[in-house]
């Protein structure tokens, strides 16, 4: 017989090497596919952001869920309800100006971390597409971050 986790039991989040071994991984084994396999996660609809890291101004491809929203994509720095923010955290917050694949379609955006208000009515619709942050959020204290991410004007 298997139990499910209750909301009061959220669980422990991913291990760190899983984290990073899967955030290298995942975009080589897309990108040797063509973008033809490998686009979810879990399960979960996945799209690649190309930015440039915050240290090292190199340019950095992460695997985060796709998560649709009106005219743009919602990304979320949950980092699976560990107690740090993930490491692009910073990139985006440096440099904003990313570029989301997804399916073979890539679109030049912007991110912009959302406040706290737009974060409270962002929330519902992260957990409709991605039922788990509720887990994810329970695991943690700090505030988890969300970007807003924009197609450029340019």
């Amino acid at each position: 017989m298997t139990q499910s986790k209750s909301m009061d039991s959220p669980g422990k989040a991913a291990p760190h090497w899983i984290l990073k071994l899967m955030s290298r991984l995942h975009p080589a084994l897309n990108s040797l596919t063509g973008g033809r396999a490998f686009n979810t996660l879990a399960g979960s609809e996945t799209c690649f952001v190309t930015m440039i890291g915050a240290k090292t101004g190199k340019k950095r491809i992460v695997p985060l869920l796709h998560l649709p929203h009106e005219d743009g994509v919602i990304l979320v720095a949950s980092q699976t309800g560990r107690d740090e923010h993930p490491a692009w955290y910073a990139n985006l917050r440096k440099n904003p100006d990313v570029e989301i694949k997804h399916r073979g379609t890539s679109v030049m955006m912007h991110a912009r971390e959302v406040g706290d208000e737009e974060r409270a009515a962002l929330w519902p619709v992260c957990e409709a597409l991605y039922p788990d942050f509720v887990q994810y959020r329970a695991r943690t204290e700090r505030e988890i971050p969300i970007f807003y991410c924009e197609q450029n004007s340019t």
